[in-house]
């Protein structure tokens, strides 16, 4: 688990677990129960604990007010986390359908002398996902550009042809159409 901690401005003092979004108390590190005021006396949520709007520091003791529901919180922590994913995104158009994809890509297969990194592009023909792949080291690469509006797939004639990297290279596009280069070696 990480210990990288989150922290709201509109809740100085709770900090919230990355991964759980579990509420820590500031001041002593120590994990918080939600609890419920029914009116008369502090308790646990008749709803379960998702439903608190306050936290209890048992190490304090002391209570924490919230601005909201506890639940609704963690919500909104756990949106917050993945829109930072998408932040840095590009988006492409598939068939009038923006689609968030990363930027670079650099995959590592474990126990193989090869790379591959994908990139989107965006140049004289549009959006483009171009990926490159080769041996580890070696200079000389294979580029292929996928065409995602025009469901094309092609490689540049001045690097490695892809049949030298790959065995098959297969685009499947959104409407189901598939486009493939296939080296037709089956070693």
């Amino acid at each position: 688990m990480t210990n990288e901690l989150i922290v709201l401005k509109a809740i100085p003092d709770v900090r919230w677990t990355k991964v759980r979004h579990q509420p820590i108390c500031r001041e002593h590190g120590f994990e918080l129960d939600g609890v419920a005021w029914d009116g008369r006396e502090w308790g646990a949520p008749s709803f379960g604990e998702g439903y608190a709007s306050n936290l209890l520091c048992l190490e304090g003791p002391h209570i924490i007010k919230l601005p909201s529901r506890l639940d609704e919180i963690q919500a909104y922590i756990s949106k917050k986390i993945r829109s930072k994913a998408f932040s840095d995104a590009k988006l492409i158009d598939l068939d009038g359908l923006l689609v968030p994809v990363s930027k670079k890509e650099k995959i590592s297969a474990g126990g193989t002398d090869y790379f591959v990194t994908s990139q989107v592009k965006n140049g004289k023909r549009g959006d483009q996902v171009v990926v490159y792949a080769g041996k580890k080291g070696s200079k000389d690469r294979a580029q292929i550009s996928i065409d995602p509006e025009h469901k094309k797939m092609s490689f540049d004639q001045n690097d490695l042809n892809p049949a030298d990297v790959f065995v098959k290279l297969e685009a499947t596009f959104r409407d189901g159409t598939r486009h493939t280069i296939d080296s037709g070696d089956t070693e």
